[in-house]
C-alpha cells in the first residue's frame, strides 16, 4: 500500500528498501556492503543482488522513550561521536532516536547534547588538508561527480595525492562514486613520511562513506592502494582531516 500510495518513499526494518543493521547499539560491520542478495520475505520475485544499504538505529537515552529519571542518562558526546564513526563512517545510515517528553516536547538535555553532537561533527570535519591539492583533481575537487578509475582492471590499482608540503593528519575519509554501485573488497592507506612510506590504515568495503581513524603522521603525500575490487574502482573523494 505504501508503494501505492508513495512510490519513492523509504521503507526500513522490514521493508525493500533500508536494511536493519542487525543491533541496537548504533554500529554496523566493519565490512559493510550495500549491494546484498536478494531476500525472499523483503523482495518477493526478485533475484540477484539489490542495493539494500544498512541503517544502524540507536537512541540517545538508555531506552526508546522518555523519563525523567534518565534526563541524566542522554548518551556523552564522545559515546555519539564514536557511533557516528562507527555507523555513517562505515557505509551505514545513522537513525538517532530522541524521544518526546510527556509534554511533546524534545527534552533539554537531549537537545543541548544534539548541538553539541552536531557541533563536534563540525569541527572535525571541517577543514580537508587533501582539498585542492595534487594532479588527481577527481579525488580532491570536493565535486559529487567526478571520480578516479584506473586505466584497466588489474589489481591492485594505486594512486596518490600531493599535498604540496607536509601535512599532520589522523583521519581519513573515503567515498565511492555508488551512482555506479559498490565495488571495493579491500584497500590500504599509506603516508609518505620523511620520504617514506608508511602504511597507516587498511580496510575491506568503502561505499558511500568509510572513515578510517590513526595514530597522526605527517607526511606530503597519501597513497590509496586498492587491493581487491568487483570490477574496476571508482574512487568520488579522499579527504583528509587532523582527527578527533
Amino acid at each position: 500500500l505504501i508503494k501505492e500510495l508513495q512510490p519513492e518513499a523509504l521503507i526500513a526494518i522490514c521493508g525493500p528498501d533500508v536494511r536493519w543493521v542487525g543491533n541496537e547499539d548504533g554500529y554496523a560491520r566493519e565490512t559493510e556492503w550495500s549491494v546484498q542478495d536478494a531476500s525472499p520475505d523483503h523482495h518477493p520475485g526478485v533475484s540477484g543482488q539489490v542495493w539494500y544499504p544498512a541503517e544502524c538505529d540507536v537512541s540517545i537515552r538508555p531506552g526508546w522513550f522518555w523519563h525523567a529519571a534518565e534526563d541524566a542518562k542522554v548518551k556523552t558526546l564522545e559515546h555519539l561521536m564514536d557511533i557516528y564513526h562507527k555507523s555513517v563512517g562505515r557505509n551505514s545510515v545513522l537513525l538517532l532516536n530522541v524521544p518526546p517528553n510527556d509534554e511533546g516536547l524534545l527534552a533539554d538535555p537531549d537537545v543541548a547534547r544534539l548541538r553539541e553532537f552536531r557541533a563536534e561533527i563540525d569541527r572535525r570535519f571541517a577543514t580537508d588538508l587533501a582539498a585542492g591539492n595534487g594532479a588527481v583533481a577527481p579525488l580532491t575537487d570536493g565535486s559529487t561527480d567526478t571520480f578516479w578509475t584506473p586505466e584497466d582492471d588489474a589489481m591492485p590499482a594505486t594512486v596518490e595525492v600531493e599535498l604540496g608540503g607536509p601535512r599532520s593528519f589522523g583521519m581519513c575519509v573515503l567515498t565511492e562514486h555508488i551512482a555506479e554501485g559498490q565495488r571495493i573488497e579491500r584497500y590500504s592507506l599509506a603516508a609518505r613520511v620523511d620520504g617514506d612510506w608508511q602504511t597507516i590504515a587498511d580496510g575491506t568495503t568503502i561505499g558511500h562513506k568509510k572513515i578510517d581513524r590513526f595514530a597522526p603522521v605527517t607526511g606530503d603525500a597519501v597513497r590509496l592502494r586498492v587491493e581487491a575490487s568487483r570490477g574496476r574502482p571508482m574512487i568520488r573523494a579522499l579527504s583528509l582531516f587532523a582527527g578527533a
